[in-house]
Parts: C-alpha cells; structure tokens; sequence
C-alpha cells in the first residue's frame, strides 16, 4: 500500500505539470493576440540601464525614478485605457479623419489590419463594426482625445492619430512596435501616440520601465522618451 502510494505521487505531480503546460500553450495561442495572461518575459536591460544606452545622465534619471516623479502620469494613462476599452495590450485606437468615433486594433494584428484601419479612419473603405472576436473595427461611442502633454511621433498637423496602449515588458507590443513604426514612415497624414498600460501582475518591471521613459523625457526631451521605448523593445 505504502509502494503505490510513493509512485502515485510522482504520477500526479506529472499529470499537474502537463495540464499546466498545456493551459500555457493554449493561453498564448497560434495567433498571438494580446497580452494578458501570458507570463512575463525577461527584460535584457533595466530603466537605468536603457537611459544610459541612449546617454541620458545615470544619476539625474536615477533620481527622477527613485522620486516616483511620473507614477501619477502612468496611472492617468491606465485609467484612459480603461475608458478606452483596453484590457489587454498592445491596445490601439485610432481616431481623426472622417470617422466621428474609433477605429479599434486590439493586438498585434497583421500591417494589413492596420492599414485597412487607416482606410477606414479616411473614408477609402466602407465602417466595419468592432468585433471582440477579432479584435478589429469600428466603435462609433469612442472619443479619445491627444493633448500636448502626450508623446507623439510623425507629422504635427497629421490628421489621423493612432494612439497605443502598450507595455514596455509585453513580446505582443514588441512585435507591434516595428510595424507602427512603419505605418508612421509610410503615410504622411498619420502620427503616433505612446500611452502606457503596464500589466503590472504579469510583468515586474513594466511600470519601472513606463516611468522611466517619462523621466527620459523630461531629461531628453520627446526624442530621449521614443529613442527609450525603441531601445527597451530592441532588447
């Protein structure tokens, strides 16, 4: 009795870690959708670190961090998320041209979902309604609004803004990040704006690293906070 006991033990703890592995895998999914419930990544470099990759003063963005000088801006842009509709990330919301409401990506979608996205927001393809199954469409109750206080990137007077809810420690918001990038290059009449949402349970070090790209930002200017988003995603 007490034999099969001791191998029964093993036996369960194997058959635990197979349907532990098994939800893990179905979690993250084929797709690769947004991120949220996937465990965290690790991050090659720290906050710290990052600022003097793209030779910001250590000591002075040191210090701005340890002060928690941007905690009240990073939670500002939490709850915006929210109201946004954003659970998970990356989250993007695009709003201006001939549409009233907001064109929804949820993901890192294909380029040719966004594209299709800015088609809409110009009036070059017919509205097609949010669906929460894919993760795409229009939302005629949505209304964001871009301020100066926010990060942008593209052209000042561009009509139609994109505006990303995103997590510095999230692989479906690095994967995104090159194709938006991109998207801005390619099409004069889009700009870009960098909203965080850091999935704090999964992901440790999103929140020291989205308030570290705002002191980066208040060392470096708005060129210092996107070189530090790119440096964080590039590693």
């Amino acid at each position: 009795m007490d034999n099969n006991q001791n191998y029964m033990v093993p036996g369960a703890i194997v058959v635990a870690g197979l349907l532990i592995a098994g939800a893990v895998v179905y979690i993250n999914g084929p797709s690769g959708g947004t991120d949220v419930n996937t465990g965290g990544q690790e991050v090659a470099l720290s906050a710290v670190e990052v600022a003097k990759e793209i030779g910001l003063n250590k000591r002075d963005f040191q210090k701005c961090v340890d002060e928690g000088r941007y905690a009240d801006a990073v939670n500002a842009d939490i709850v915006a998320a929210e109201v946004a509709g954003g659970t998970g990330t990356p989250y993007f919301v695009i709003v201006g041209g001939n549409i009233e409401g907001a064109v929804v990506v949820s993901g890192a979608q294909p380029k040719a979902n966004f594209e299709e996205a800015l088609d809409m927001a110009r009036g070059d393809a017919d509205l097609v309604a949010f669906d929460e199954n894919t993760g795409f469409g229009y939302l005629a109750n949505l209304s964001e609004v871009v301020s100066e206080e926010d990060h942008a990137i593209g052209a000042v007077d561009a009509p139609i803004t994109i505006i990303e809810y995103s997590d510095l420690e999230c692989p479906f918001c690095q994967r995104a990040h090159p194709t938006i990038q991109s998207l801005v290059k390619e099409n004069s009449d889009v700009s870009w704006v960098y909203r965080h949402l850091p999935l704090e349970a999964i992901h440790p070090t999103a929140r020291p690293l989205a308030e570290g790209s705002e002191c980066a930002a208040e060392l470096g200017g708005n060129d210092a906070f996107w070189a530090f988003i790119d440096k964080v995603f590039e590693s």
